[in-house]
C-alpha cells in the first residue's frame, strides 16, 4: 500500500556501493508527530536534481513499506519522480525551528533501554540520544582507499545496465572509521562509528580537493569534533545496521549528529 508522507529529513549517511544500484543513501527523518522514518534505498545522486534534497529539509513522498527489511521504520520512495521539496529550516535564532522539530522524538539518555527496544521487544531502529558525557573522537585506519574489484565492478555494471545515461563517479573510499566514545546516564560506556555524510564528506573535501595528506585530513575532522563538543550541545541520531538488527551486542551506529549551539535551549522532560 502507497501512502504520502511528509517528513523533515534530518539523516543522510555516506553512500554505499551497491550492486543493483551503484550506490546507495540511508535517509531518515521525522514524522510531523516525532516519530522515526527510515526511506531506504535511496539512489540519492541518480535523482534529478530538483528531487536532490538537504538534510533539515521537509519533503513529501510516497512511500511504501520496505517488505525486504525487517525493521519497524524502514519504507521504500515508492515513486522518485513524485519527491516534493516543500522548505529548508536553517540555523537562525540558534537553531530553534529545527530545535521544535527533532525535539518531538523521545530524547533517550539509557543505551540498554534502546537496546532492549531493538533486539529484545523489535520495536525500533532509530532513536534520538544525548550522550551525558563525551570521552574522546578516534579514528581507525581502515585497509585502503582504493575500491576493491569487487566494488568496482558492482558500481560498473550497475551503471551500465541500469543508468547509462547518467556520468556517475564513484564516491571516494574514506581511509578511516571516525567514532565518538561516550558515557550515557548510568556511565555505560559505548563507542560507534559515525556514518553521518556531512563529516565524512569533511574528510573527502580536505583529502580530495585540498589534497592534503590522510593523516592530515583525518586530523581535520577529528578537530571539527572536537570544536563541536566545546561549542555545541551534541545529540546524536542512532540507527541499527539490516546486518546486525536484532542480534548484536549493540546494533546501532551513529548515522546523523544534531549540533546546536551550547547557550540554546536544551530538550526537557514535557517534551516527550
Amino acid at each position: 500500500m502507497t501512502k504520502k508522507e511528509t517528513i523533515f529529513v534530518t539523516v543522510k549517511t555516506y553512500p554505499n556501493t551497491s550492486s543493483k544500484y551503484s550506490e546507495l543513501v540511508c535517509t531518515a527523518g521525522l514524522r510531523e508527530d516525532g516519530s522515526w522514518i527510515r526511506i531506504y534505498p535511496v539512489p540519492f545522486r541518480l535523482l534529478s536534481d530538483d528531487k536532490q534534497f538537504h538534510k533539515y529539509t521537509y519533503i513529501r513522498v510516497p512511500i511504501r513499506k520496505n517488505t525486504s527489511d525487517s525493521r519497524p521504520e524502514s519504507y521504500k520512495i515508492a515513486n522518485s519522480e513524485e519527491i516534493e521539496i516543500l522548505a529548508h529550516i536553517d540555523t537562525t535564532n540558534g537553531w530553534e525551528r529545527r530545535k521544535d522539530h527533532v525535539f518531538k522524538s523521545k530524547i533517550y539518555t539509557n543505551m540498554a533501554e534502546i537496546i532492549h527496544k531493538a533486539n529484545g521487544e523489535r520495536a525500533l531502529s532509530l532513536a534520538t540520544f544525548k550522550p551525558s558525557k563525551i570521552l574522546g573522537f578516534y579514528a581507525e585506519k581502515n585497509k585502503s582507499e582504493a575500491l576493491t574489484k569487487q566494488e568496482a565492478l558492482k558500481f560498473t555494471n550497475a551503471n551500465k545496465s541500469l543508468f547509462n545515461f547518467v556520468s556517475l563517479k564513484n564516491m571516494p573510499k574514506i581511509a578511516y572509521s571516525f567514532k565518538i566514545e561516550f558515557e550515557d546516564d548510568t556511565g555505560k560506556v559505548s563507542k560507534m562509528t559515525i556514518l553521518d555524510w556531512e563529516f565524512l564528506q569533511l574528510y573527502v573535501n580536505y583529502r580530495y580537493s585540498k589534497k592534503i595528506s590522510q593523516k592530515e585530513s583525518k586530523e581535520k575532522v577529528l578537530q571539527q569534533l572536537r570544536h563541536f563538543h566545546d561549542k555545541k550541545n551534541l545529540y546524536f541520531f542512532l540507527g541499527t545496521t539490516s546486518r546486525f538488527d536484532g542480534w548484536a551486542t549493540n546494533p546501532f551506529t551513529i548515522i546523523g549528529i544534531f549540533y546546536p549551539p551550547k547557550d540554546g535551549r536544551l530538550h526537557t522532560q514535557s517534551l516527550f
